[in-house]
């Protein structure tokens, strides 16, 4: 059973955590379950968009801000729209106006799990860059 927003009323749930921890797929099944739209506009996305690897967009917004106000403003404006969930790492931060707001924590070996079956590669580089996307966040 989906809930049902009542006429004339908006909901806005903002989700964030740390990589891997299962932002996207909370979101999603949330977004699903409330029967609302999903936005999920991170750096991935923007790296997508500008033919640029996740890497290189992390290292060009150390010193661009351009990058993050992109993204920033990009979930802001789309989620100000209708309700809907809001999935990114800065969520719970950036839309003050959710209704709603969810942090969720998970294990650095867990999150590397989950982020190696989601992208392949070695365990060991994701738990590098992984631990380094940590520390720029922070």
């Amino acid at each position: 059973m989906n809930y049902k927003i009542p006429k004339g009323k908006e909901l806005r749930v903002a989700i964030s955590g740390k990589s891997g921890c299962g932002n996207t797929t909370v979101s999603t099944l949330l977004a699903q379950k409330l029967n609302v739209k999903l936005i999920n506009f991170t750096f991935r996305q923007l790296a997508a968009e500008k033919n640029l690897t996740l890497a290189q967009v992390i290292e060009n917004a150390k010193t661009d801000d351009s990058y993050d106000i992109a993204v920033d403003t990009r979930q802001v404006e789309l989620a100000k729209k209708e309700s809907c969930v809001l999935g990114s790492r800065l969520a719970i931060w950036m839309l003050k106006e959710a209704d709603f707001k969810v942090y969720l924590i998970a294990d650095d070996n867990v999150r590397a799990q989950r982020i190696l079956n989601r992208e392949g590669g070695s365990l060991e580089e994701i738990k590098s860059f992984t631990a380094m996307r940590d520390s720029e966040d922070s």
